[in-house]
């Protein structure tokens, strides 16, 4: 039997449960109007949960002058009947009515009553006077709270992410700028061509040579292809296009056109004026 519960203005409802419950669904209209009546009489009980009224039972008399409604102590003994028949309740030893749900609860609250006395979770206890807890989940590494090895290195992941976004830009940017395709035509040149590469200011790439052409040609669409896609993805679609895709080639190719489209066009824009 449990303890004398505080007194509780409110009680437990879960209507989707009660909705869910087959042993009450099986039972009529007014048997479950009943059971209602009885859950609020059981829930002022003590025990808690146990249909008592002043520590003694109520009779099906009682009961029908108790609730009302015009139901007399024969429609109450029918329907504690149908209830008892579909399992709805359940009875102790020595035949007192009670509700297995709000039993269970009762014990549930008592139980994490005693542990919150006792300190509750002690990563999640306060220290005395309202000192700051914000170390306790590292006490176990030693009396300064900190892992071993040092201070404590964690850091704010939302401070984070705007480094770690820079770091991943700048090491595309050195990606980039170590991948011959993408330097600039004048550095290509003079890379492939060793001495011979080295020319006049001003003077464009030496596009006799076949690979020179290429490089230049790689670096007009990758250029073209930054602006619109960024240099992550300038980067993954520029070695698929060396590793031979054909939709890498088909994108390449079609960003040439354009551009020489473009170029085209200019060129009449300008002799037209």
């Amino acid at each position: 039997m449990n303890t004398a519960p505080e007194p509780q203005w409110w009680i437990k409802y879960e209507p989707g449960a009660w909705r869910k419950d087959l042993g009450l669904r099986m039972c009529g209209f007014a048997a479950r109007g009943l059971w209602a009546d009885l859950l609020t009489l059981m829930h002022e009980a003590n025990p808690y949960g146990h249909l008592l009224i002043n520590g003694h039972p109520p009779t099906a008399a009682q009961l029908a002058n108790l609730l009302g409604g015009g139901a007399s102590p024969a429609d109450i003994e029918g329907w504690l009947e149908e209830l008892g028949s579909n399992g709805v309740y359940s009875r102790t030893e020595g035949g007192v009515i009670y509700s297995r749900r709000m039993v269970r609860d009762r014990e549930r609250q008592e139980r994490n009553r005693a542990a919150g006395a006792l300190g509750g979770n002690p990563a999640l206890a306060r220290k005395p006077n309202g000192a700051d807890n914000s170390g306790d989940k590292h006490r176990a590494n030693g009396p300064d709270n900190h892992p071993p090895g040092g201070a404590d290195k964690r850091s704010d992941k939302r401070g984070d992410i705007p480094r770690a976004r820079a770091k991943s830009q700048s090491q595309s940017q050195k990606n980039l700028s170590e991948d011959s395709s993408f330097r600039s035509p004048r550095a290509r040149a003079r890379k492939s061509s060793g001495a011979s590469a080295r020319r006049l200011p001003g003077a464009g790439p030496d596009t006799s040579d076949p690979k020179i052409r290429k490089q230049v040609w790689m670096h007009r669409i990758t250029t073209e292809l930054m602006k619109r896609v960024g240099s992550d993805r300038t980067v993954e679609l520029a070695e698929a296009f060396e590793r031979g895709d054909r939709k890498a080639k088909k994108l390449f190719n079609q960003i040439d056109a354009e551009l020489k489209a473009a170029k085209k066009k200019q060129g009449h824009s300008h002799g037209g004026s």
